[in-house]
């Protein structure tokens, strides 16, 4: 099944087209960004569609590493 958002301000953060109308996700990855009906062709009838009401979408990450340091006298936390 595919998520799809609309209907709000999503900011892509690429230079060269900040800005699109519609965000397809599928599997936890985007799969497409971009007019809404460029992305919307992509939709089928279990798909869900999530009405952003005008709310901001941007882009996140989740950082799920740590950098331990390494000293002479062993692990330093």
């Amino acid at each position: 099944m595919k998520s799809f958002y609309t209907n709000g301000t999503i900011l892509t953060m690429e230079d060269d087209a900040l800005y699109a109308e519609a965000v397809c996700v599928e599997n936890g990855r985007i799969k497409a960004v971009g007019t809404a009906g460029d992305v919307l062709k992509l939709r089928e009838d279990a798909d869900e569609m999530i009405d952003l009401n005008g709310a901001v979408l941007m882009p996140g990450f989740i950082d799920a590493h740590t950098h331990l340091g390494i000293f002479e006298d062993g692990l330093n936390f």
